[in-house]
């Protein structure tokens, strides 16, 4: 596990790029890291990333698989992101990437969460509890006040993020 307090003015994502990328590891993070260039760096480290797709993303080819499992609403492949980002930025490094976007219902809330992973094998309900027991232990969650931000996310080989106190 890592995590990281800055200054309310820094990004989550600029935090989180600061760190080494290790191979096999698995990412699990909150939509404040959506960054295609750094998950294209974790893709091609060899490493799996578990994160909430931002409600504005740009989806196209979605292809639909069988959703299976408690509260699994969807299961699909999909790409992201237009070719050429606003502001004349370079191509978009995922563009012909495909992701894996699994959608889960939360009976606590109005609206389902939609996660994007790289992570093609496990069923979709290991990669929801993954993310919600990272939730649980503040990996992928960012405390704020007016003078820092509390960035964190789970970065683990092959186990899960376990349970920890929340950061406040």
């Amino acid at each position: 596990m890592w995590f990281d307090v800055t200054s309310a003015k820094t990004d989550d994502v600029v935090a989180g790029r600061a760190i080494a990328l290790e191979k096999g590891a698995t990412y699990v993070f909150d939509k404040g890291y959506t960054d295609y260039r750094w998950w294209s760096q974790i893709i091609n480290t060899g490493a799996v990333f578990v994160t909430r797709r931002k409600r504005n993303a740009q989806c196209r080819d979605i292809r639909e698989q069988p959703a299976a499992g408690d509260a699994i609403l969807a299961d699909r492949r999909l790409k992201i992101g237009h070719r050429q980002p606003r502001g004349g930025a370079p191509i978009n490094p995922l563009y012909h990437t495909e992701l894996r976007e699994i959608v889960v219902a939360r009976p606590d809330h109005d609206q389902p969460v939609a996660l994007l992973t790289n992570d093609f094998e496990p069923p979709a309900t290991d990669i929801a509890q993954l993310y919600k027991r990272a939730g649980r232990s503040s990996c992928c969650s960012s405390g704020s006040s007016r003078t820092s931000r509390s960035a964190a996310f789970s970065a683990a080989a092959k186990t899960p993020c376990a349970p920890g106190p929340m950061l406040r």
